[in-house]
């Protein structure tokens, strides 16, 4: 193994990597990350409202607002769904199918890749970087975000950028070097402001945090402490039952805590650094990319956008778990070994790292460009596993610059106990993902789980694969171990999940209408199954009602109308009816997958409409 770890570094090189190591970077996140983008059904509900809104862009040709259906969807910005629009339209547009949406996920997942291993070899060096690239390129959380259409992937990757061009701008500026406006500026204030139009302010507070931890840990780094103290103080009152202060109100007054400390505190020390950030251009390029939009987004909704991004989306999800999404506090360090997996087995190298390397300003950098924003998302109430997301790059590179110097970071008792209490977690997570596939066949009682049971057998080989890896971790054993993985992945979201039907029932009713004749279209409704899935797949037009509601649907297109009632609704469909007689037209049974509820969908026509099933 050391062999090819040393051929892949030999040969030219490109941006600080061998054209051979940048290859196999690349072949190994496609492996991992592309398998199951055309196998896997249309996901609820985020996919499905994602890629919906686009089409309905499409459809319309409103670019502008944003809508679901007849609801707006005010929750965030259009560059997303611009995105989705674009990567959709060679592809049939409206009629083009899940994977077309979801290409911009993959595309801003290998931006995230690369970005994190030109770093790395920036950093430390280019086997540092290779490692690094591989860690993300394999990481648990990636594979879900590159296969979903929505916006967290191509977020990461804005943010990647953005806190490259912030990091090399603050350690050229602390060395004295003069900074022209072309180059790392324009990078970071061009990706700010993508960023923006992603997602909102997620990756300029990334970058805020970054930097006022940055600085405060390098002139007055109590501060780090107190500040840091009194927010966990704040949060164990709370779960005691004694805070005063409703959550929102707290991380609010927190954070302005904090930007006073920077402002009162910092000012006469970073001045002479962060003059030489171009504010005043920097600000005009991001304000070119994200106001045009949100100005005329506002106007078109008389602020209506701003209230509910801003009052909803963004800070209703502060103080009070929204739409059911909370968590225990320090529920991403829990999720941590599973959703970093399998470089979670080197997160006790990486902590080793930071803390040998504190002094030196790249990894003070890196740790105040995780750290901070993985503290904001433990206290934040609404929790959702990718919300730290942001901050995996800084830990691959960590645990790349660990890996780089392994006998002089684990050379006491205390370091290697670190180490391998890390290796058992990310062993255990291992497993546990492995079990997935075929608890999930087993689970929704599929007839053929074999596909399921190969998935699991790969995991657990993966598990095996990784204690010899992290016993003696080095970049010779990391690339098996990156291959390995890539497979189970390419197994698991390739072939067996989207194997098991009982999870896709949108998808199986959308295949038997393709089948109907009779009509040109078929209007529709759906009666107890109301998931978003269902308007990608049967149109924009759908109704989501009840019983009633589907009869009533029907009556309105006696010729050529369906409707797609599960076993619930059923006996109010039926008394609507009372006298009109009905055809059957398939069924369909499976699970909603949401809300864990098992499904019978019965799909329907008038007795004497002109829609029949095909022979």
């Amino acid at each position: 193994m050391q062999a090819l770890s040393d051929w892949l570094m030999a040969g030219p090189a490109r941006w600080g990597l061998s054209i051979r190591a940048w290859l196999v970077l690349a072949f190994i996140a496609l492996l991992a990350m592309s398998p199951g983008l055309t196998s896997m059904p249309v996901m609820d509900r985020d996919e499905a409202r994602y890629s919906q809104a686009s089409t309905q862009m499409i459809e319309t040709g409103d670019y502008v607002d944003i809508r679901f259906q007849e609801n707006p969807r005010h929750v965030k910005p259009a560059g997303i769904y611009w995105m989705q629009a674009l990567s959709a339209l060679p592809f049939g547009g409206t009629d083009a199918d899940i994977w077309a949406f979801r290409l911009p996920s993959l595309i801003g997942s290998l931006i995230a890749v690369f970005g994190t291993a030109w770093l790395a070899t920036r950093l430390f060096g280019p086997q540092a970087g290779l490692a690094a690239g591989l860690l993300m390129a394999t990481a648990m959380m990636m594979q879900v975000e590159a296969r979903t259409a929505k916006t967290d992937a191509m977020l990461l990757a804005a943010g990647v950028l953005a806190q490259t061009g912030l990091m090399m701008m603050l350690l050229k500026a602390e060395a004295g070097e003069r900074l022209k406006f072309i180059g790392w500026p324009l990078l970071f204030w061009a990706a700010s402001g993508a960023a923006i139009m992603i997602k909102g302010p997620i990756i300029a507070m990334v970058s805020a945090l970054a930097l006022i931890g940055y600085f405060i840990f390098k002139h007055h780094a109590k501060w780090l402490f107190i500040l840091f103290g009194a927010a966990f103080l704040i949060e164990i009152l709370k779960l005691a039952g004694l805070g005063f202060l409703p959550g929102g109100i707290a991380v609010l007054l927190g954070g302005m805590a904090g930007l006073f400390v920077f402002v009162l505190v910092l000012y006469t020390d970073t001045r002479s650094a962060l003059a030489k950030f171009h504010w005043v251009k920097g600000l005009l390029v991001l304000s070119a990319i994200a106001l045009p939009w949100l100005i005329a987004i506002n106007i078109q909704t008389d602020w209506g956008f701003f209230q509910e991004a801003v009052g909803h989306a963004l800070f209703g999800k502060v103080g009070v778990a929204d739409d059911s999404h909370g968590g225990p506090f320090l529920y991403h360090s829990l999720l941590s070994p599973a959703m970093f997996w399998p470089g979670s087995a080197l997160l006790g190298l990486a902590l080793l790292a930071a803390w040998a390397g504190r002094s030196k300003p790249e990894i003070r950098f890196l740790i105040m460009w995780a750290l901070p924003t993985w503290i904001v998302f433990e206290f934040v109430q609404t929790k959702l596993p990718h919300y730290v997301l942001p901050a995996f790059p800084a830990l691959a590179i960590l645990a790349a610059a660990g890996l780089m110097q392994v006998p002089a970071l684990l050379a006491g008792w205390k370091a290697k106990t670190l180490h391998f209490v890390w290796i058992g977690l990310a062993v255990v997570a291992g497993l546990a993902i492995a079990a997935i596939p075929t608890y999930g066949a087993l689970e929704l009682n599929e007839t053929h789980p074999e596909i399921a049971y190969a998935a699991t057998a790969l995991g657990a080989l993966c598990a095996m694969v990784l204690i010899w890896f992290a016993v003696k971790p080095g970049l010779a054993r990391l690339l098996p171990l990156s291959a390995i993985v890539a497979v189970q992945y390419l197994v698991a979201f390739g072939l067996a999940i989207p194997s098991v039907d009982a999870a896709w029932p949108s998808n199986r009713v959308a295949r038997i209408v393709e089948t109907l004749e009779g009509c040109e279209s078929f209007p529709a409704a759906t009666a107890g199954y109301r998931e978003p899935s269902n308007v990608f797949y049967l149109g924009t037009d759908v109704a989501l009602t009840d019983g009633a509601g589907a009869a009533a649907s029907l009556l309105l297109h006696p010729e050529c109308g369906i409707a797609v009632v599960d076993a619930t609704e059923r006996a109010g469909f039926d008394a609507a009816l009372a006298e009109q007689n009905v055809r059957l037209l398939g069924q369909v049974q499976g699970v909603n997958m949401v809300k864990g509820d098992e499904l019978a969908l019965d799909i329907l026509t008038l007795e004497g409409s002109q829609v029949r099933a095909a022979e």
